[in-house]
């Protein structure tokens, strides 16, 4: 499936957006490194709290692997 992704990092003023092809990642070491990455609290306004993901019903989620067609690098700093 084709997709879009646009990160924006407000502090620094820049935003990275990309286009690409989006398949489920199957390698279980991948999907284990990714989990271990964003499954550490974190500080939110109501407190240190796990990231939104781990706090929907269930506990099973799919890791998605985005090959990029199209890469664009904003920074408006310049």
């Amino acid at each position: 499936k084709e997709v879009a992704l646009t990160v924006t990092d407000e502090s620094a003023l820049r935003t990275l957006q990309l286009r690409g092809v989006a398949e489920p990642e199957i390698d279980r070491a991948v999907i284990n490194e990714v989990i271990d990455t964003i499954v550490v609290p974190r500080d939110y306004d109501e407190g240190n709290k796990l990231p939104p993901v781990m706090r929907t019903d269930g506990d099973k989620f799919i890791v998605f692997k985005i090959t990029p067609t199209e890469v664009d690098l904003r920074d408006y700093n310049n």
